[in-house]
């Protein structure tokens, strides 16, 4: 969660970099010949750099404590419960200095730019040069002229494009994984077995250590007798533990044993990393244990698990306790045991093995499956189990899925606004590309018109320019953004959710184009009535 956060934060930087940056660029090259008059009277490169780097300071001075207000606000929206503070009192700082030192970044590109313009060169600039080349007679049609117009500033539009692109990828990356997430697959990894866990409360293990609790275990066989009666049951499991301790001075257990049975044997040697698992009449005679999760193993005892090892452990029997050895016949493969979270734990033994170790009872939790149909009457039976006996709890598929949805649902909105605010930036940088690209050349337009362009002509050329920007940023965040997130899925699946099914965005990213490409048409749109309302003389001067 971390590292995603730090990594959310990066893009967000390189994001307002690329949006302040294409801004100022815009903006310098648009008063280029301004600043060269500001030479032609003795501003110097230097002075001419820092005006620059002032504006765009005395521009982000009011922004800051807007947008950390604007933050904190929406911070506490969307996580009331969250908030604090304290941490709006050390964040706030490094919002300030990583906000100055985005703006810096951003505008030290187009100070430099502005510096070392002359200021003959200046009244004769043009945001590109474009290469001499074979003058070749073709017809010229509004299409065409959109083509030479877009290639004409390519800085510029390349800006454009990658703001789009940025953006498009975020988009499209993150809405694959969350579209790829179905609430009942990610809660069904925790309920692989059954829909329902009857386990003792959280309450009872956090008061008392597991031992005791066997001593006087709420797992009765009037709840067994209970439990075997319900609507639909299909079946139902036991899972032992075993309270043990690596301390053989312990006074209590620090530790557990999770049993296995025999017909788990298929899934354990599924699983194996090193050694063998063979016969499990032999394990259970002979002690024989398999380490389920070896990282685990190495945080508790503090060495790497090796075959044929030998294990001392202080078994809790009750109020009986004794010391016993146990060798290690396997070790298993972490990444290798996927939806079997619940039965795999640290430290397994064959139940037969427990069984004859220890005469408590062993009883952890019931895992129940029940059919389809009966589940929501089953369950209203298991609830007044657990009422009948308040030292147990129970855990429902329902419940988890209820829960997975509403945080699915908190993830998805807060991705959203995160998303909206950088689709923000790059539709600023549309519509600032289009407006000031219309505003600089309304002394060329006004020419075409001169010689036979009717305004039908120049608003399909405008248009068709803009989309062409438009369609290629659409065009390779689709591309990017897809493979981005098809990627991401797949290392997701492999390594953290295996429930995860990629499935592409198409919604989302039929709505960002329609946005991207409207807006696009919008912009145009109303800067073009707004150039044809000044006569073609008033234009020209």
């Amino acid at each position: 969660m971390v590292m995603a956060a730090v990594a959310g934060l990066v893009v967000i930087v390189i994001a307002g970099i690329l949006v302040i940056y294409n801004i100022f660029y815009i903006s310098i090259i648009n008063s280029i010949k301004e600043y060269g008059q500001f030479r032609t009277i003795g501003m110097t490169a230097k002075q001419i750099q820092r005006l620059v780097l002032r504006e765009g300071t005395l521009l982000m001075l009011p922004a800051i404590p807007i947008g950390l207000i604007a933050g904190i606000v929406v911070a506490y929206i969307l996580i009331p419960h969250g908030f604090e503070l304290w941490n709006v009192l050390w964040i706030c700082p490094i919002v300030v200095a990583l906000t100055y030192a985005t703006v810096r970044l951003s505008i030290k590109k187009p100070a430099k730019i502005a510096a070392t313009v002359s200021p003959i060169e200046a009244s004769r600039y043009e945001q590109n040069n474009q290469p001499k080349c074979k003058h070749r007679q073709h017809k010229l049609t509004p299409g065409s002229l959109a083509v030479n117009q877009a290639l004409r500033y390519k800085k510029k539009n390349i800006l454009t494009v990658a703001s789009l692109v940025l953006t498009g990828v975020l988009l499209l990356g993150l809405s694959s994984v969350l579209s790829s997430i179905n609430a009942k697959d990610m809660s069904l990894s925790g309920f692989a077995r059954g829909q329902f866990i009857l386990r003792i409360s959280n309450q009872e293990l956090m008061e008392n250590p597991l031992e005791i609790l066997q001593q006087s275990s709420p797992f009765t066989e009037e709840v067994e007798k209970e439990l075997s009666q319900l609507s639909g049951v299909q079946r139902i499991m036991n899972d032992q533990h075993l309270p043990v301790s690596y301390d053989l001075q312990a006074m209590e257990s620090d530790a557990e044993i999770v049993g296995f049975e025999k017909a788990d044997m298929t899934l354990l040697q599924s699983c194996i990393l090193n050694g063998e698992i063979s016969d499990y009449e032999q394990m259970a005679t002979e002690n024989q244990m398999v380490i389920g999760r070896p990282n685990d193993f190495e945080k508790y005892f503090g060495i790497r698990p090796e075959v044929g090892s030998s294990v001392p452990l202080k078994i809790f029997d009750g109020e009986h306790t004794k010391n016993l050895e146990f060798e290690i016949v396997a070790v298993l493969d972490e990444s290798k045991i996927g939806n079997n979270g619940d039965k795999i734990d640290m430290l397994l033994l064959p139940v037969d093995s427990m069984q004859k170790i220890a005469h408590s009872n062993l009883t952890y939790q019931y895992v129940i499956c029940v059919e389809d149909s009966f589940e929501q009457q089953a369950e209203n039976e298991i609830d007044q189990i657990v009422s009948d006996n308040p030292r147990l709890s129970i855990d429902s598929l329902s419940a988890a899925i209820a829960q997975n949805e509403n945080f699915l649902q908190g993830t998805q909105l807060a991705l959203a606004i995160a998303i909206v605010l950088i689709g923000c930036f790059s539709v600023m940088n549309l519509l600032n590309t289009i407006l000031t690209g219309i505003i600089v050349r309304r002394k060329e337009f006004s020419l075409m018109r001169s010689v036979g362009m009717s305004q039908k002509q120049l608003s399909v050329m405008v248009h068709k320019e803009g989309l062409i920007v438009v369609g290629i940023g659409l065009v390779l965040s689709v591309i990017i953004g897809g493979g981005i997130g098809y990627v991401l899925c797949s290392f997701l699946k492999n390594n953290l959710m295996n429930y995860l099914n990629y499935q592409f965005p198409f919604g989302i990213t039929i709505l960002y184009c329609a946005i991207v490409i409207l807006c696009s048409v919008l912009i145009t749109t109303g800067a073009l009535k707004q150039q044809s309302k000044l006569s073609m003389m008033e234009a020209l001067r």
